[in-house]
């Protein structure tokens, strides 16, 4: 199979695998069952094409390794924890503002020489450091952003998005390729997923030995290899007690370069742990930087050492691996114990580098032509003096925007990343004062931290979306950040959001679940607010989520929370017709999705990923109902469509990719005719 349009042999077999599907789907799944969800949520969503009101993707639950499958789609839960809806809200509402979040895109570097990966093995303390889809993350994302911009509209209202957010992680190890990469897949524009050496991977994912290392011949079996094993290698435990699959050219296919073709609307960027620190938890330092960019003194230029083992003296334990962490970061681990490690040697790339805070703000209006200029970062968030050290501790990542021009929204990004260390989040005091001052700005009237009201008429009131990569859950570093050292916990912030009854939404990620908490003021004096955390790109489900802003006119504000599932093949199980042949970007996508479902590591620290991360029904397509804080000025007949959603431009490879695939494979080829769809993009 080429990389250029599906042949008529590849189409049918796909739609017979759709229908293989069907047979053996789950009985709530049965058109019974889907008309059920489409009486419920019929009148309440206008456009649910191409979203999860129309399909799902869930696990089939065979075992070991699990298939997944289109289902029906899931209807709207109204959730009224902080105050009620009232009657025929429907036939009166007015949409304010449609806005796209996506979170933790988390684009790694599979090649690079500055990750840990085989610290993996030891999912309780370590899960985040490899997994075995990470290869095809950019591919993810590409997929995330086709199937988001073929919706291109708030599905209850039909309002057009006005923005969008990526609340942080963008990237994985802070590193200058990686965040390139996401600007590609945001803005648009070639992207190259190979590093190091052209057109070779050099990657734990590979087959190779090395003395070193506590396993047969020096063969580390801890990695899914998608390849077949070359004469004297034996089956990696991914395959041969978990059920992976061989795949031949995996690897291969996701180092080929593409073209993304970007949002097509204003984004904005919020920071997080994985963008700020090495893999989200060490600070960089010069002798990681060093590694990054395979300058290790030693080493002949242009090659270095990617660490795939401990040093001697730690055993391959739990125990081990703790203590190997713990000295690591107190800094009892100098780069000569490193360099006793086992390593594979791989080419050197500069653009390995890492990324400080000042740097990440001016990549941010210096390496990217998106809109709007900066993605909310100004050069009034940029540090200054005499040192990169400097002014990377002076270097501000909050900032205001206000994203729509008709309403009166104002959007705060805060920056949670401790620059200490550490995975989880908090914010420094003199963010919170920050905080406080912007959000007294657009309130007539809240409450100080004396619980007194404050009054200020002169003020011009908005609704407050606030944005950030940790949910208050995660919220507990109390470590002194070296940017601003007195850190600010959940519990101090969220009684400072309570104060301020036009505050509506904390929307959130880091997680990597679909998650939505009502979050009440218990001293009554404000409603409260909904915290609105979304899963990664990352991991599976890898779904993005649409928020719709609207006045019901009735006293009552709705925010409609609506996921959209990524664009590959629900049932990724499709063949290579011929070898040598190359996987599309679509379908390497829904392999993702299932490699992702499959980890059997995030079985054994959470149960079932499509219980865990996916949430509930009220955690999913969601309608969060809330009492104005104050009167809106909104006039005029309920508005839905705008103008025409532009359609999605093709996704593109080096050679092209299919232009029937995903979503509208999934829809049947009935449908297709119906709609006059042949050889159109996928929804």
């Amino acid at each position: 199979m080429s990389m250029g349009h599906l042949s008529r042999r590849a189409f049918l077999r796909q739609g017979a695998a759709l229908a293989a599907a069907g047979a053996t789907a789950p009985l709530w799944t049965t058109p019974w069952a889907r008309r059920e969800a489409w009486a419920r949520t019929a009148g309440l969503v206008a456009y649910p094409q191409g979203t999860t009101y129309e399909q799902s993707i869930v696990p089939l639950g065979d075992a070991p390794y699990t298939r997944l499958s289109a289902a029906a789609g899931w209807p709207l839960h109204i959730r009224e924890d902080l105050t009620g809806g009232k009657p025929n809200r429907e036939n009166r509402r007015v949409a304010l503002a449609s806005l796209l979040h996506l979170t933790d895109v988390q684009i790694p570097d599979p090649q690079s020489p500055a990750r840990t990966e085989w610290l993996g093995r030891y999912p309780a303390l370590f899960r985040g450091a490899w997994r075995p889809h990470e290869a095809v993350t950019n591919h993810v994302s590409e997929a995330a952003v086709h199937q988001s911009r073929s919706v291109g509209r708030g599905p209850v209202t039909g309002r057009l998005y006005d923005f969008a957010v990526s609340t942080g992680d963008n990237i994985d190890n802070m590193q200058e390729n990686e965040l390139r990469w996401f600007f590609a897949l945001l803005n648009g524009g070639p992207l190259n997923p190979n590093t190091g050496a052209p057109g070779i991977y050099q990657g734990v994912q590979d087959y190779w030995r090395h003395p070193g290392l506590p396993f047969d011949d020096g063969y580390d079996p801890w990695y899914w290899r998608p390849d077949e094993p070359p004469p004297g290698f034996s089956e990696d435990k991914f395959k041969s007690e978990h059920g992976y699959p061989t795949l031949h050219g995996f690897i291969a296919s996701a180092l080929q370069p593409f073209v993304a073709q970007g949002l097509g609307v204003p984004w904005y960027s919020m920071y997080g742990n994985h963008d700020g620190l090495v893999q989200g938890n060490v600070p960089a330092d010069p002798f990681f930087q060093a590694i990054a960019v395979s300058a290790v003194p030693g080493f002949p230029e242009g090659v270095g050492p990617k660490l795939v083992g401990f040093p001697p003296g730690y055993d391959w334990s739990e125990t081990g691996a703790l203590a190997f962490f713990e000295d690591l970061l107190a800094g009892d681990i100098g780069p000569e114990d490193l360099l006793t490690a086992p390593f594979i040697p791989v080419a050197a790339d500069p653009q390995r580098r890492f990324v400080g805070p000042s740097q990440y703000v001016q990549a941010h209006w210096a390496w990217t032509d998106g809109e709007p200029v900066g993605h909310g970062y100004t050069e009034n968030n940029l540090g200054d003096g005499a040192t990169q050290e400097e002014r990377d501790r002076t270097t501000t990542l909050y900032y205001t925007f206000r994203p729509v021009a008709d309403a009166p929204i104002l959007g705060i990004a805060l920056d949670t990343t401790n620059r200490m260390g550490g995975a989880a989040g908090s914010i420094g005091r003199r963010q919170l004062a920050w905080l406080e001052a912007r959000l007294a700005a657009v309130h007539s009237r809240f409450y100080d931290a004396h619980g007194r009201l404050q009054r200020r008429p002169r003020a011009e009131d908005h609704l407050v979306l606030l944005f950030a990569h940790h949910n208050l859950a995660t919220m507990n570093n109390p470590a002194p950040s070296p940017d601003d050292p007195g850190r600010v916990l959940a519990g101090e912030l969220r009684a400072v959001l309570h104060r301020y009854p036009n505050v509506i939404a904390f929307v959130n990620g880091h997680s990597h679940i679909n998650r939505v908490w009502p979050r009440p003021d218990a001293s009554g004096r404000t409603q409260g607010f909904w915290e609105i955390s979304t899963s990664a790109q990352l991991d599976y489900p890898m779904q993005t989520r649409v928020l719709e802003i609207v006045d019901n006119r009735d006293r009552t504000l709705s925010i409609f929370c609506s996921l959209i599932d990524q664009a590959g093949p629900a049932d990724a199980r499709l063949a290579l017709e011929a070898p040598g042949d190359d996987y599309e970007l679509l379908e390497l996508a829904g392999y993702g999705r299932e490699l992702a479902y499959n980890d059997f590591r995030d079985h054994l620290m959470h149960g079932d990923p499509f219980v865990h991360r996916a949430g509930s029904l009220a955690d999913r397509n969601v309608e969060l109902l809330l009492t104005v804080p104050f009167p809106l000025k909104t006039t005029g007949p309920p508005e839905r469509v705008r103008q025409p959603v532009p359609a999605p431009r093709p996704v593109a490879t080096s050679a092209s990719v299919p232009a029937l695939a995903g979503g509208a494979l999934l829809a049947g080829m009935v449908r297709l005719r119906e709609r006059g769809l042949r050889r159109r993009e996928p929804r």
